[in-house]
């Protein structure tokens, strides 16, 4: 079973974007938004990768932005590291989009009713930029 989650973790990868060089179409992003792609199926040690290089982002950032088409399926030790991901940055005062969530892990995101609350679900990369750019605009919420 070890050997099982840790081939599982392996198969899938976490990116960081937002720079114009690794995504063109996003050249005129503000660097308080963070992008971060996740390619493969989410399970607790995916989660956990990508909570590492989350933190280890700095201050600055105020929504992430997770593309996740490429995510084909999530078990529930994903689904709680992921949600533990998104309270994190829930109680630090950033907001967090999902952008190309499939049927599987859309299932699991609504049965946990993680949508609306934690995070916010758009259909398009475009119509997440947008809510993220408005929400940096926007004062800071004071949190503590």
């Amino acid at each position: 079973a070890l050997l099982f989650i840790r081939r599982m973790a392996g198969m899938t990868t976490g990116r960081l974007l937002g720079d114009a060089r690794r995504a063109p179409a996003l050249k005129d992003l503000p660097p308080e938004i963070l992008i971060y792609e996740i390619a493969g199926p989410l399970f607790f040690g995916a989660a956990e990768s990508a909570m590492e290089a989350l933190r280890a982002t700095g201050d600055g950032i105020r929504s992430v932005i997770f593309r996740m088409e490429e995510v084909p399926s999530m078990d529930v030790t994903g689904l709680v590291a992921f949600e533990t991901l998104l309270a994190e940055l829930s109680a630090q005062g950033k907001s967090a989009y999902l952008v190309g969530v499939r049927p599987q892990p859309l299932a699991l995101l609504k049965k946990a009713r993680l949508l609306g609350t934690k995070a916010v679900l758009c259909p398009t990369m475009e119509e997440a930029v947008g809510l993220a750019q408005k929400t940096v605009a926007a004062p800071p919420p004071p949190h503590g």
